[in-house]
């Protein structure tokens, strides 16, 4: 049997939605699937699917329009489940609303899902099939929600009443025997928020849409998305409450990086209008995972407080090195900044790209040197480094120039302040040594856990070097005896370039002791180096 062929869509504000029939629990799945402009809503509305595709590979058959159309087994699971209790719904599905096989198409619809998402009357966010420990989970998250709607009728939307409860009100709380929780449901809110879902880069966008209304599913359990965010803050609170955490001496602890993405993810719902930039969007998320390496930067653009509507338009028809490479030219030559070379990682970039333009695909824990401004205690800002920043009118030469050619080749002009001699192979923080013996991490203690971090945030992922000079820097791990330690015009940190078979290739950025605030200037003034153009590929 012929299988279903979308028709195109007839207007540019044009998307599709969908009807799941009704049918038993056993029977298959039946849709239908129709076209609507964005700018005439049906008058019910329409709910968002957010969920995680899944593996392409492992798929189940549905029928669309009366012809057989393929979903993933995860969209087929949820599918069934809406089926049963969203039966009355239209529903918009990117995998069927959108003719993935049509790049034009796709682009164009990615362009638009900020505002398909912000108009949907309702979010889904379908974490997968439910198990035993999730189920518990669930159950738990729903009891902390009629807790804490108590609370708020006598309190009012303060969560001190219920973060500040009593031992034993929490040992009823959490149903502990002999002065020990019950480990269970916090166990499966462990396990909820290590679901798949939580780690793609999409739901940025699909979750924080600030007004309309969110729930989650998992299996057929259900709550609403602002119960899951109070249960993990009050759970996280009360583990940590010095009072309590004997009550809590056989439970693990949710990990970190699983509090970090859904925390963040709150925190950007709370925005009504973007507020960071594309950039800063970009590393704030970049450990999120997106089956199309595209996506890192299509899926996040919507969000974005500089980016109009005509820069880096979604384009599916472009290999994911080139998208990467319109995106750092747009940062360098567009802002007339150099800050996108912080995220650059010499080793792990994919080869097909050049050296200059970071590799979004790739995770990075190396944060960039060139923050670009700290703030005081009046709200002012200001730069952290300035090594080429100084704005010298009369001297043209030293003034911010730059091209890009072909999207392939960065042509920057600078000079050469001195070149590596010795690069110090180890952990920079492991390898310094307090006077008592114990290394520097040892002597931290918590009243200067902020000062530790700072020092882990600088070192991660780099090497002490001595240039020829006998300048101090500090560079990443990639760096080598013979690399060229560089200024480029405009810069606020200093760079390194290797010649590899006479071609420059970028490095990395680097922090040399003396150097940071425009000190390198008096090379030029002395006559003792001479500006020059970088050819960067």
């Amino acid at each position: 049997m012929q299988e279903f062929t979308y028709t195109p869509l007839g207007f540019a504000q044009s998307t599709r939605l969908i009807k799941i029939l009704p049918g038993e629990s056993i029977s298959s799945i039946k849709c239908h699937i129709f076209e609507i402009n964005l700018q005439d809503l049906p008058i019910s509305g329409y709910t968002a699917l957010s969920y995680c595709w899944g593996s392409a590979s492992k798929t189940e058959p549905i029928t669309l329009n009366h012809y057989p159309f393929r979903v993933t087994k995860n969209l087929y699971a949820a599918l069934q489940i809406l089926r049963e209790s969203h039966s009355t719904d239209l529903f918009w599905i990117d995998a069927m609303c959108v003719n993935q096989s049509d790049p034009e198409e796709r682009s164009a619809q990615v362009q638009k899902m900020k505002k398909i998402y912000e108009q949907a009357s309702r979010v889904v966010i379908w974490l997968g099939p439910g198990s035993a420990e999730t189920m518990v989970a669930m159950r738990f998250i729903e009891k902390i929600r009629g807790i804490w709607n108590s609370l708020a009728a006598v309190h009012g939307n303060d969560k001190t009443a219920l973060l500040d409860i009593t031992v034993k009100e929490a040992s009823i709380l959490f149903d502990s025997r002999e002065g020990v929780v019950d480990f269970k449901p916090l166990e499966g809110l462990a396990l909820l928020l290590r679901r798949p879902w939580f780690e793609r880069v999409w739901i940025v966008q699909e979750a924080t849409t600030p007004e309309n209304d969110k729930i989650v599913l998992c299996g057929n359990a259900v709550v609403c998305w602002d119960a899951l965010i109070t249960t993990t803050e009050v759970i996280t609170h009360l583990m940590w409450r010095p009072g309590l955490q004997g009550l809590f001496a056989n439970v693990q602890s949710i990990d970190n990086q699983s509090l970090r993405r859904l925390f963040n993810l709150e925190k950007q719902r709370q925005y009504k209008t973007p507020v960071f930039n594309l950039l800063q969007i970009l590393a704030k998320y970049r450990h999120f995972k997106a089956g199309d390496p595209r996506d890192k930067i299509y899926a996040l653009r919507g969000l974005a407080a500089d980016l109009l509507e005509d820069e880096l338009v979604p384009n599916y028809s472009l290999p994911p090195p080139a998208v990467f490479a319109l995106a750092a030219q747009h940062f360098i030559i567009s802002k007339r900044s150099f800050e996108c070379l912080g995220f650059c990682d010499f080793s792990k970039r994919d080869l097909r790209q050049p050296s200059w333009v970071p590799d979004w695909s790739s995770p990075s824990i190396r944060h960039p040197l060139a923050k670009r401004q700290i703030h005081d205690s009046c709200g002012e800002g200001h730069r952290v480094y300035g090594a080429a920043t100084l704005n010298v009118l009369s001297d043209n030469e030293r003034q911010w120039n730059c091209t890009i050619k072909d999207g392939l080749v960065l042509t920057v002009a600078g000079f050469q302040v001195d070149t590596v001699s010795r690069v110090v192979n180890f952990d920079v923080l492991d390898a310094c040594v307090a006077d008592d013996g114990y290394s520097i991490a040892h002597s931290f203690n918590s009243k200067f856990r902020k000062e530790w971090g700072s020092l882990l945030f600088s070192t991660t992922k780099r090497s002490l070097f001595w240039s020829h000079d006998g300048y101090l820097g500090l560079g990443p791990t990639d760096v080598k005896p013979g690399d060229r330690v560089c200024i480029f015009f405009g810069g606020e940190v200093l760079y390194l370039l290797r010649f590899i078979r006479e071609t420059s290739h970028f490095i990395g950025e680097c922090y040399v002791h003396g150097l940071m605030d425009g000190e390198a200037y008096a090379l030029l003034d002395d006559g003792s180096h001479t500006v020059e153009t970088f050819v960067i590929e």
